[in-house]
């Protein structure tokens, strides 16, 4: 009897050692209820999508946006007493970050490509940004012919980088690309004369020279080399939290909120210089509020 009953036992360890590891992750909304806090991760300087200002304090277009997803997953979780904190992250510790779960959402001038989201879950778009040549002001340099010749930086490893690369390549010029590690450093180097231009995003230009003594010293010239579409980043795999944001992004597109971020970031002064951007709400951002996706740039 006792041999029988000991049989029977050793059977049912395997079924419940089974039971135990088939057990579901938490998803990430989960999480943030047991845990009764929400990260933000940031950049420090892209101006005027996530940047410090004043006292070290986080801002920005895009960290305004991932407020409101804040105020929704409080919503979702019925838990007003939420708390929310900043981390600040960069290109290269933005993907461990997100996968070690130090942070639940990114946003800022992430990219958003068919190669990154293999990496992370992306959401809907939130801006389209214009390729296009900084130069400084008294440079005869109008469109991109002109490099010819010239000292051309862009960030490493990006798909700016491979467009010029390529458009050098179709047009048979012959220029020296210097690859910069940010776009901070790339004004600088057009700054001090180290290269004749910089190939960037043009919010993201304007917002740099924002942060310059002299920001009329520089110009952004040429048509456009490339549309980058920019989005927050998210644990893959969670499609119940995806939805969220995305649902979250769509009500501010389709409500009109959206714009007004837009009005308040890129058309008015923004802190701490308080200088404006002069940048109207462009076609292609004007297209997604209108019509909320996630497409990727091909």
């Amino acid at each position: 009897m006792m041999r029988s009953f000991i049989v029977a036992l050793f059977a049912l360890v395997p079924v419940a050692a089974s039971a135990q590891q088939a057990a579901p992750a938490p998803s990430r909304l989960e999480r943030i209820g047991a845990i009764g806090q929400f990260v933000i991760g940031h950049r420090e300087s892209a101006v005027p999508f996530a940047y410090f200002g004043d006292e070290q304090r986080p801002m920005g277009y895009a960290v305004d946006i991932a407020r409101q997803v804040f105020e929704a997953v409080k919503a979702s979780l019925g838990k007003p007493n939420l708390r929310l904190r900043f981390n600040a992250v960069t290109p290269t510790t933005r993907l461990p970050l997100m996968e070690t779960r130090v942070i639940d959402i990114e946003c800022g001038v992430t990219s958003n490509t068919v190669e990154r989201q293999k990496e992370l879950a992306v959401s809907n778009t939130y801006y389209v940004d214009d390729v296009r040549i900084a130069v400084r002001s008294d440079s005869p340099v109008t469109r991109f012919s002109d490099l010819a010749g010239r000292r051309v930086a862009a960030v490493r490893s990006t798909r700016i980088e491979a467009q010029v690369e390529r458009l050098a390549a179709e047009q048979k010029l012959e220029l020296t690309l210097v690859s910069v590690r940010s776009d901070s450093s790339g004004v600088q180097a057009l700054e001090d004369g180290r290269v004749d231009a910089f190939v960037a995003g043009t919010a993201t230009l304007l917002g740099q020279f924002s942060l310059t003594a002299s920001p009329t010293r520089f110009k952004v010239v040429g048509d456009a080399l490339l549309a980058v579409p920019y989005a927050c980043v998210l644990p893959k795999g969670d499609p119940a939290y995806k939805q969220l944001v995305d649902a979250t992004l769509a009500d501010m597109m389709r409500s009109g909120e959206m714009a007004k971020l837009h009005a308040k970031w890129f058309e008015a002064p923004i802190p701490p210089y308080r200088r404006t951007l002069n940048l109207r709400l462009n076609d292609a951002t004007r297209a997604v509020f209108a019509s909320p996706n996630d497409r990727p740039l091909q």
